[in-house]
């Protein structure tokens, strides 16, 4: 065969066999399309499909394939780049594949069971219960390999039952996947859009080798998270933004590191009773995973993690925070059964937080936690939790509706606590805590007033051992208030506690309490209601919650045996610059006080004790007057025994007029009182001793109606009791005992007081008289209301012969002691009145008869009568005249008073005299 022939044969055959590859390739071009059609492509295109063999690049273009009611499908660009030398070694390695301008559409058929999936006009195979028969190969010796992929203007849009999603990817790259090649390096990266929210992914890896190695980069802008979640919460409503770069490393180990940001932008979840939003959230930080063998071992967390706009609503709970910030790590760690522990430190920051709860509400303006806790786990989950750091607030509120408002400026706590969570009750242990407090307002708000208020309050050295104990180091309160309302505040003080030991339910025990610069002030009404008290009292009464009903039996037997808490303070002192500030409106004028606390030290005050406490006492009332009491009593631990010893001293007398005058019916125009008392209290029976001086005593009558009462619980005025009391210096002496038992319900402050004023002064006027007047002066009585001469005190009378004006030796002697007592009271005034009785009438009438009989015309007996009568009024004038003759030689006359003599004939047993009242 000739060379040329066979030239000529195989140019033929060559040309054959591509006219009919070629021819193939355009057939099955047509058969697809013819195929798309079938499918329900109401058009369908390809504009060319070549394939070049000799160099092993396969390009399709213009595809396009249109089905009625859904959007375009199509293929702008597809190039496959096969290389063929890669062949002889058993590699199927595409150096380059590019995709250009791709549109797909992806949905399904409404109501359709099984669910029946298409892709334009092409349904989809579905899955199959039966499990296919598995045809078992040997390992192929042909390895695949990918040198570069790209993709460009690629779209993607798929409608399910579980909703709409898109996605597009402007530009993607991939390149060296290589089967054969295990520790290449292969890179990903994307550019695009899924449901409309940007992203941009950039991968590094080796997904080939025993361990695996991958750094991934995603960049997100705002994802609607609603896109995905909505068949499953369709209520829930957010957006997901995030430049993230991820490290996984798995191998025996895994190892997942994330650093970067997530940002969370309006939150919305919505449903019945309960609605949770948030306005932003965002992380920034680092984030590690280790796990080992199928189990985790470690989590770490450090970063920053911030809030904006957070709102909480339930059925009965509103919580809303303006901005919250997390600085700090946390750290779990795993153990066979979980997690076995959970570190957290760093910083949280609240800002604008508003919790509200039926009638409850919390507001906090600031917050700050700073410092450390720490979780352990066993099987029954937490066990025992440590907190140790520091919290400041700013501006906290509590709020109960209609009741209570309490308010702290700022909040300062630093210490460490332990909680042992699985003990039954649940133990909290702490030590050295720190608590500072500022600005602190408590209000009654039904009553609009304001119950406390303090500048600050220091509590250090705090320690917990709950449910047993609690100490406290020391609590310093200044500027503390009580019912604070301008001028009419209550009380103001600094205060000072150190070392408590409290025992819950049984006993606290205090070693000091210092009241500071005590400032009280109260007002009585006119009808001796305090005023600070009761407005106190009242707004405290406010907060009450209402009452639910009668207490069931059980309740109220439980209240009945508790025992009572025991008090123990060791000693309580007033220091400083304190005082009280008294004014007594229920008089007139009203009294005003101000009492200077100089000493006031209480020591061993305890409720469970009969033991009694000591007391020392020293005041300074109204610039001049001290009072000093010491003593002990044990009024905490039942109040059946005291004793006491105290003086009064400089009493100016009358700065307590308004009471004189409500009392006796006297103004106190003049007068000092000294008074030394002494006593003793044993077995709720009180007996003790007062001794009472007032110099220079003047009074003036204020009241008429109350003088008239006070006169007759004292048998005398008051005036006339002074006269009687007071010596030739102006003084008044009382010994005054009181006596009586705390039973006795009319024993009390009053009782006293009417013992002092009444029962005092009257003993100690008969006294005097009977001293002065002794041996003379047996028959002083003291009448109920004055005598027809004025007097209330009548002495012994001074008894005459009968018909004589004479006096004997015996009168003599008795009025030299009248003399010597009135010259000693220079106050007394004595009134004289002498009597002609039936005795005097009898020696009278003899004589006018025997010089009758010797008359030469006799009087007749009506003239006789008139005789009688005139010397009876003479005899009784001449005794007046002589008793007051005989006193007016010490006596000044201006004292002594004469009465109009009337004879006293009614009755025969009365004797002849003159009688004396003062």
């Amino acid at each position: 065969m000739s060379v040329k022939r066979v030239v000529r044969g195989s140019v033929i055959t060559v040309l054959v066999v591509f006219l009919g590859l070629h021819t193939a390739v355009q057939l099955g071009r047509d058969y697809a399309v013819q195929w798309l059609l079938d499918q329900g492509a109401s058009r369908a295109g390809i504009h060319s499909l070549s394939i070049n063999w000799f160099t092993g690049r396969v390009t399709l273009e213009g595809v396009s394939v249109v089905t009625p009611d859904q959007p375009e499908q199509r293929l702008d660009k597809l190039v496959v780049d096969l290389d063929y030398s890669a062949l002889s070694e058993q590699h199927i390695l595409i150096s380059d594949l590019t995709l250009e301008g791709v549109a797909l559409y992806l949905h399904e058929q409404t109501d359709a069971e099984p669910r029946q999936f298409y892709l334009g006009p092409v349904a989809l195979p579905g899955g199959t219960s039966e499990p296919s028969e598995e045809v078992s190969t040997g390992p192929s010796a042909w390895q695949f390999g990918l040198a570069h992929f790209s993709i460009a203007d690629f779209n993607w849009q798929s409608q399910l039952k579980e909703g709409s999603h898109q996605l597009r990817i402007d530009k993607g790259e991939l390149d060296t996947v290589y089967t054969w090649q295990k520790d290449a390096i292969t890179n990903l990266s994307l550019q695009g859009a899924i449901n409309g929210a940007g992203f941009n992914l950039s991968t590094q890896g080796q997904p080939l080798p025993d361990t695996k190695r991958s750094e991934l980069h995603l960049k997100l802008d705002r994802l609607p998270l609603h896109s995905f979640t909505a068949p499953f919460v369709p209520e829930l409503q957010a957006t997901l933004s995030a430049d993230l770069v991820l490290t996984i490393i798995a191998g025996d180990q895994i190892s997942v590191t994330q650093s970067g940001t997530v940002q969370l932008d309006d939150f919305n979840w919505q449903q019945t009773g309960l609605g949770l939003s948030q306005r932003l959230l965002t992380w920034d930080g680092k984030t590690e995973f280790r796990m080992s063998a199928g189990k985790p071992e470690s989590v770490m967390l450090n970063g920053d993690l911030n809030m904006a706009t957070l709102g909480l609503t339930g059925e009965a709970l509103k919580i809303v925070l303006d901005e919250g910030r997390w600085q700090g790590r946390t750290g779990l760690a795993f153990a066979d059964a979980g997690i076995s522990t959970v570190d957290v430190a760093g910083q949280l920051s609240l800002a604008a937080l508003d919790l509200v709860s039926d009638d409850m509400q919390v507001q906090l303006n600031e917050g700050n936690w700073q410092g450390s806790t720490g979780l352990n786990f066993n099987e029954a989950g937490v066990d025992q939790v440590d907190v140790k750091g520091s919290l400041k607030t700013g501006q906290l509120l509590y709020r109960l509706a209609e009741r209570l408002e309490a308010r702290v400026d700022t909040a300062d706590w630093q210490g460490s606590l332990a909680l042992a969570l699985q003990n039954q009750p649940v133990a909290i242990n702490g030590d050295n805590g720190q608590l500072v407090l500022g600005g602190v307002e408590v209000n009654a708000l039904k009553e609009d007033q304001s119950l406390v208020t303090l500048a600050q309050a220091r509590l250090s050295n705090i320690g917990l051992a709950l449910p047993e104990t609690l100490s406290l180091g020391g609590l310093n309160a200044t500027g503390l208030t009580l019912a604070p309302q301008g001028d009419d505040t209550l009380a103001k003080l600094n205060l000072d506690i150190s070392d408590v030991d409290f025992t819950l339910g049984k006993v606290v025990v205090i070693n000091k309490v210092e009241l500071q610069n005590l400032q009280l002030r109260e007002q009585l009404t006119a009808d001796k209601q305090p005023v600070s008290v009761s407005r106190l009292q009242k707004g405290i009464n406010s907060m009450s919650p209402p009452e639910s009903g009668e207490e069931s039996a059980d309740n109220v037997a439980a209240t009945v045996d508790e025992p009572a808490l025991r008090v123990q303070v060791k000693e309580l002192v007033i220091t400083g610059d304190s005082k009280v500030m008294f004014t007594d409106h229920s008089t007139t004028p009203p009294f005003n006080s101000e009492i200077l606390i100089d000493k006031a030290l209480l020591q061993g005050l305890d409720s469970g004790s009969q033991i009694p406490a000591e007391f020392d006492l020293e005041l300074k009332l109204n610039g001049f007057t001290t009072l000093t009491l010491s003593g002990d009593t044990d009024l905490a631990g039942g109040g059946d025994n005291a004793s006491w010893k105290g003086a009064l001293k400089q009493l100016e007398l009358p700065r307590l007029s308004p009471y004189s005058i409500g009392y006796t019916g006297y103004y106190l125009q003049n007068g000092q009182l000294q008074l030394t008392s002494s006593g003793k209290l044993s077995g709720g029976q009180i007996s003790g001793k007062n001794e009472i001086k007032i110099h220079r005593l003047e009074v003036e009558p204020a009241d008429q109606e109350q003088m008239a009462k006070f006169s007759k619980q004292l048998s005398m005025p008051l005036g006339t009791a002074i006269s009687v009391l007071q010596d030739s210096d102006d003084n008044i002496d009382l010994d005054v005992p009181i006596s009586g038992s705390l039973e006795d319900p009319d024993f009390g402050l009053q009782s006293i007081v009417t013992l002092l004023a009444g029962k005092g002064l009257k003993q100690a006027a008969f006294s005097i008289l009977l001293k002065s007047l002794q041996p003379y002066g047996t028959l002083i009585s003291l009448a109920a209301s004055a005598a027809k001469d004025g007097s209330f005190i009548t002495l012994d009378p001074v008894v005459f012969a009968p018909g004589r004006a004479e006096l004997d030796d015996y009168s003599m002697g008795y009025l030299a002691k009248i003399e010597s007592m009135m010259t000693e009271r220079k106050g007394m005034r004595l009134n004289i009145c002498g009597q002609a009785v039936q005795q005097d009438q009898a020696v009278i009438r003899a004589g006018l008869e025997a010089d009758n009989k010797k008359r030469d015309k006799p009087f007749t007996p009506e003239e006789l009568a008139v005789l009688e009568q005139q010397q009876l009024v003479a005899l009784a004038q001449q005794r007046s005249d002589r008793v007051k003759l005989q006193l007016t030689e010490k006596i000044p006359g201006e004292r002594l008073f004469n009465c109009f003599p009337v004879p006293a004939l009614d009755d025969p047993e009365r004797s002849p005299a003159a009688t004396l009242g003062l």
